[in-house]
């Protein structure tokens, strides 16, 4: 799951020189976090997300391992205060992945619920997609080119 929103991370702010990405290693740091919290605080956190949400690929991002202990089991509307007041420190701190500060930046979800999540779920399933497809088909057309180039010019 990890690799998949790192992908599609590198997707959305690269699409156009999308490549498969060279610092794998450097993946085992990054932390996935609960956008709905897994262990809320309080009762009230998560009365508006079946518990068979919690775990979904729509209420899950990436976040670096200081940036998750700083969300924790915290409420999606106090994740979103932290990520804004991270932003206005001197110096600002943004968050690395594009894909999770979208979550936390919007402006269009005041409430993070079943619906948000399956809305979520679906634009980055279709967003997968194309990025395995659209990598797909341009590896494989290197490939090609790289072959009738050799043809060309070699034969």
């Amino acid at each position: 799951i990890r690799y998949a929103l790192y992908l599609l991370d590198q997707y959305a702010t690269k699409p156009a020189g999308l490549a498969v990405p060279t610092d794998i290693l450097t993946l085992g740091a990054v932390q996935l976090e609960h956008i709905a919290p897994q262990n809320p605080h309080d009762s009230i956190s998560n009365a508006v997300v079946d518990p068979e949400m919690i775990h979904s690929f729509g209420n899950l991002c990436l976040l670096d391992p200081q940036d998750n202990l700083a969300a924790s089991n915290h409420p999606f509307e106090v994740k979103c205060a932290l990520v804004k007041k991270m932003k206005e420190a001197q110096p600002p701190h943004l968050l690395r992945f594009h894909l999770s500060a979208k979550v936390f930046e919007s402006k269009t979800r005041p409430v993070w619920d079943n619906e948000a999540i399956q809305a979520r779920e679906a634009l980055l399933l279709n967003q997968l997609f194309d990025c395995l497809t659209y990598s797909f088909i341009f590896h494989r057309c290197r490939h090609s080119f790289f072959v009738i180039y050799l043809f060309v010019n070699f034969s």
